[in-house]
């Protein structure tokens, strides 16, 4: 039996043909997408030929059963050659009759005619030959062994389609997550049991809405969801059906929490903790301290890259603060913030390093672990300040930072606002100078709080004392620490809150022997009012919500002011404690005077004539010094910010004008240097109507920053 010529497309049915050329062979019919020839098992001694090409001398042969994609729904003539159509190319077989040679001894039989009835299927027999039944597809053939799942290697040109994702419009979408290569939708992946399956578009997702049907964690989330929900209908109806288990969220958080709270990465695994979380949700699924510690680690590099970005865009300069501390475990360690001012404004401090430093602990080490900060965060075009304690290493730190940033030409004013003195440790430092003087009012109450605190029976005698004295203080009685000297002043102010307790427990005890005399109380009393003034300003500078740099020069005159007039005091004690807070005081001044003083300029309720009218009163002669560099680079400063604007104001000039200048012509060179100085005149002008006009008053200051008339 011969084999039939040719195959039916999966297009709508062929329009009328002409009668054929030749009795009994059939015409031509489109090619489908793929044609397959196979040679059929001899019947005689000669093969038979399916398709051969024409033997009519007229026409030239051409080959049949080109491969090529089906043509998008409209179905091409079989009468003429098919043209390429826009979108793809298709090759159809030449209109001319097709002979078939047979054995030698068997007739002809022509076959029928084509069917103009539609198909069902779209799967098309193409060869029938004993033992051979070929069936294709319109579809491309994939590849044996790759997943459903995976794209198919294109073999013809594709469509060209939009670039945009198409709206996923399903419900089915609710438990799964689309993986997309590029914008073309592949897989889904399910939310609950992390399972991929194949979701393209000639695909579908029939796959994806059988497996929600059989799916036991998305059962077990569900009817977790159905109970929580008919809880929360009780008390809150809204929320109930906003609410939606998001196991993704839920893992991001707890994440979070053990950052947050410096939870150990262990608790994961606590007994107690996985019935905790099982209690409220049974469908959570807890991993182990290993992978929550990776978990933890990738957060850290995400919110890393984040600020980074935030850094790099700002257009201001950022300042640095820095510290050192040694743990119980005799390790030290570093940690480096980072301050600036957001685009709204808004003051803020991120931890940018924290790391352990390595021994010795000068300023060489120092210098090295800070520079790899800044390079690690590509600031050294931004710092404008960085703020240390006065410790000798951090100074010889801070010198081979200057040089380092100067040589790059990368700080404004020639480094000389680069480094900051801590201002609570210069406060530290000038009240333990004066406290290491002996005092005698103070070496008394500490004895006798030791006294009190010495036993239980003692305790509870002073206790009726002071019920019987009608004492209504409530803070107890406390021993100072040597390093913080806060500690002493309060130590003294709730001692002279006891005062009369301790005069009666010195009637009712002989072995109290410790008791302060009046005049040892008054004294201790003037070195608590003393201390009061460094404890106040030590509250206003530690702060870390608002700026301080232009309160320091306020807090530390206050302080100035207060030695002035204790030095004066009667009591010698006092005066030899005055006198050596006095001598720190100025030592620490000298060295930083600039960057206490500049803030106060940009405050336009002070500018420069409150410091001119400050310092000339405290200081008198040395006083034209200060002002002096003060104003210098103050002006300096100024310069350096507003030709920054003059190079973006030229950069832009230069883009939008056609006349350049000639760098050989002196002239062009002269009016380019008149120009430069008339802008650097008129910013000065600027400056100095600032600094001349008449300073805003407190009261209308906070009327203007409260928006009122």
């Amino acid at each position: 039996m011969s084999p039939m010529l040719g195959s039916m497309a999966a297009a709508p049915p062929p329009s009328p043909r002409p009668p054929p050329a030749h009795a009994g062979v059939p015409p031509s019919i489109p090619s489908p997408s793929i044609s397959v020839t196979t040679p059929a098992p001899p019947l005689a001694h000669a093969p038979v030929m399916a398709a051969a090409p024409c033997l009519t001398p007229a026409r030239a042969p051409v080959p049949a059963a080109a491969p090529c994609p089906p043509p998008a729904r409209a179905p091409v003539p079989a009468a003429a050659p098919c043209p390429a159509p826009a979108r793809a190319p298709v090759l159809v077989a030449a209109p001319a009759p097709a002979p078939v040679l047979a054995a030698q001894g068997e007739n002809i039989r022509p076959s029928k005619a084509p069917s103009k009835k539609r198909l069902k299927s779209s799967v098309v027999p193409v060869v029938r030959s004993p033992g051979v039944n070929i069936m294709l597809s319109q579809a491309l053939p994939r590849s044996i062994g790759v997943k459903r799942s995976s794209p198919t290697p294109s073999q013809t040109p594709c469509l060209t389609r939009s670039s945009k994702r198409r709206k996923l419009k399903s419900e089915m979408w609710n438990d799964f997550d689309p993986i997309y290569d590029g914008n073309k939708l592949m897989e889904a992946k399910c939310k609950h049991c992390k399972r991929v399956f194949a979701a393209a578009r000639d695909v579908g997702t029939s796959s994806c809405l059988r497996h929600m049907l059989v799916c036991e964690e998305r059962a077990k989330t569900y009817e977790f969801l159905d109970s929580m929900k008919s809880t929360m209908s009780q008390s809150d109806p809204n929320n109930s059906e906003k609410w939606m288990y998001d196991p993704d969220r839920a893992h991001f958080e707890l994440v979070r929490m053990i950052v947050l709270h410096e939870l150990p990465f262990r608790i994961v695994e606590y007994q107690g903790f996985k019935k905790f979380v099982h209690s409220l949700n049974p469908a959570f699924q807890l991993v182990s301290r290993t992978t929550i510690r990776l978990d933890c680690i990738n957060m850290f590099v995400q919110h890393k890259i984040t600020l980074q970005d935030v850094l790099q865009k700002l257009d201001s300069r950022v300042s640095l603060t820095s510290d050192m501390w040694t743990s119980r475990q005799v390790m030290s360690y570093m940690c480096i913030t980072c301050h600036f001012i957001d685009e709204k404004w808004k003051l803020r401090k991120k931890v940018i390093w924290f790391s352990e430093a390595d021994t010795p602990h000068d300023g060489t080490n120092l210098f090295n672990i800070m520079l790899d900060c800044m390079e690690d965060w590509g600031l050294q075009k931004k710092v404008f300040s960085i703020t240390l304690d006065n410790a000798s290493n951090n100074n010889s730190c801070m010198s081979y930072m200057q040089a380092n940033l100067l040589g790059k030409n990368l700080l404004p004013c020639n480094g000389d606002l680069l480094h900051r003195r801590c201002g609570c440790h210069v406060i530290n430092l000038t009240v333990q100078e004066g406290l290491a003087i002996p005092c005698v009012a103070v070496v008394n109450i500490r004895e006798s709080i030791k006294f009190v605190r010495s036993s239980s029976p003692r305790k509870k005698k002073f206790k009726e004392i002071v019920k019987q004295e009608g004492i209504t203080c409530t803070m107890k009685a406390c021993l100072d620490v040597p390093t913080r000297w806060n500690s002493t002043h309060l130590r003294i102010k709730i001692a002279l809150e006891y005062r009369r307790a301790f005069a009666a427990l010195k009637l009712q005890d002989t072995s109290y022997t410790c008791q302060p005399t009046n005049d040892k109380w008054e004294t201790a009393e003037s070195v608590c009012n003393l201390l009061e003034v460094f404890l106040d300003a030590t509250m206003v500078l530690s702060g870390t919500s608002y700026p301080t740099a232009h309160l320091y020069f306020h807090e530390l005159w206050k302080i100035y002011l207060t030695l002035e007039r204790e030095a004066k005091h009667e009591e010698m004690t006092i005066k030899t404690m005055v006198e050596v807070m006095k001598k720190k005081f100025m030592k620490y001044w000298k060295l930083s005077y600039l960057t206490i003083c500049l803030p106060v300029i940009l405050d336009p309720r002070y500018k420069f004539k409150f410091l001119d009218l400050c310092l000339k009163s405290g200081f008198q002669s040395e006083a034209t010094q200060y002002l002096g560099r003060v104003k210098k680079t103050f002006k300096n400063l100024f310069v350096e910010y507003s030709s920054h604007d003059d190079e973006s104001t030229m950069v832009n000039d230069q883009g939008t004008s056609n006349v350049g200048t000639n760098i050989d012509n002196p002239w062009d060179q002269w009016n380019k240097q008149v120009q430069e100085e008339q802008k650097k005149r008129a910013k000065l002008s600027e400056l100095q109507i600032y600094l001349m006009m008449m300073c805003i008053h407190k009261k209308m200051l906070s009327i203007y920053s409260s928006g009122g008339p």
